[in-house]
């Protein structure tokens, strides 16, 4: 993000046991990777809240985007990697869903970008007047239930469970 500008700000992360409250909204960007962790579970969804306070902006609206480097290639993907829609509107609490994708890279390190601007935001890298912050998430596989496996099982179950006479 541009350095030197009237950057407007996050001041709040909920999601998936980060709770991060800030209480200085003027930063440019901020690396919380190692300070704030959560685990999440593919195919799953959950809720976000973002608090964003923007008092230079005319009409006092701006962009809040997510990004969640699921490939762990390194690049925030807009077209596979952005959670969500670009929000677009006034400083407060807004609330989003983010879904966990099944194909993520599982039991790895990610990096997950939060960003607002003034301005609608292209891609994570851009060189608008705002603020981003990263954070690290773990994906862990879904409880997956194989009918062959538990007929199996069941079955085996029942063989030991039958009185003999």
């Amino acid at each position: 993000y541009t350095v030197g500008c009237q950057s407007p700000g996050i001041t709040s992360v909920q999601f998936a046991g980060i709770y991060n409250y800030l209480d200085n909204v003027t930063h440019s960007s901020e690396d919380y990777t190692c300070t704030y962790q959560t685990n999440l579970v593919a195919d799953s969804t959950y809720s976000m809240i973002i608090g964003i306070y923007n008092p230079y902006a005319v009409g006092d609206v701006g962009f809040v985007q997510r990004y969640i480097d699921f490939n762990n290639d390194g690049i925030f993907n807009t077209t596979n990697e952005s959670v969500g829609s670009p929000y677009f509107g006034t400083s407060g609490v807004q609330g989003f869903f983010v879904t966990v994708p099944n194909t993520a890279v599982m039991l790895t390190p990610l990096r997950m970008r939060i960003m607002y601007s003034d301005s609608y935001i292209f891609n994570a890298c851009g060189n608008n007047c705002g603020e981003n912050e990263d954070y690290t998430v773990f994906i862990y596989p879904g409880p997956v239930i194989h009918f062959n496996l538990l007929f199996k099982l069941f079955n085996f179950d029942f063989l030991l469970n039958t009185p003999t006479g």
